[in-house]
């Protein structure tokens, strides 16, 4: 079909302009998730238990920032949204999430419970909350 691809072959879809309005957007998302993330989790900081809050729990949160802004950021940028996107996005966090909370307990990856331990955490929900709405919301009232 090759009529069917005379459009993209043409650069309709995807010219400079769009590949560099989707790189500055991604930086900026970028730049929100690290500045948000070590600032609520800083290193004079501690979970509810008392436990420092390392490296580790640093990253995790940033992921799991990363992880709800892009998956948000294909749900925004669907022009139809159908179950097949609901699956995909919702899949995508109940599998990040069961992932990342198995491997907290496999004492070789050396990550010591850290997912576990910011599921009980209601700082880390809020983290998520407020870094996916911030990243998202500039972007969305534009389009």
């Amino acid at each position: 079909y090759p009529r069917l691809y005379r459009e993209t072959q043409r650069d309709c879809f995807l010219n400079s302009k769009t590949f560099g309005y989707w790189v500055a957007r991604a930086s900026i998302q970028a730049i929100i998730v690290f500045f948000f993330t070590t600032t609520i989790f800083d290193a004079s900081a501690s979970l509810r238990n008392g436990q420092p809050i390392g490296y580790f729990s640093i990253s995790i949160a940033a992921y799991t920032c990363c992880i709800s802004v892009q998956s948000f950021n294909i749900f925004f940028a669907s022009s139809n949204v159908t179950l097949f996107n609901h699956l995909a996005i919702w899949g995508t966090f109940l599998f990040y999430f069961l992932l990342s909370t198995a491997c907290s307990f496999i004492p070789s990856l050396n990550i010591f419970y850290v997912m576990v331990t910011h599921l009980v955490d209601a700082c880390f929900w809020f983290h998520i909350l407020i870094v996916t709405v911030t990243a998202l919301l500039p972007f969305i009232s534009i389009d």
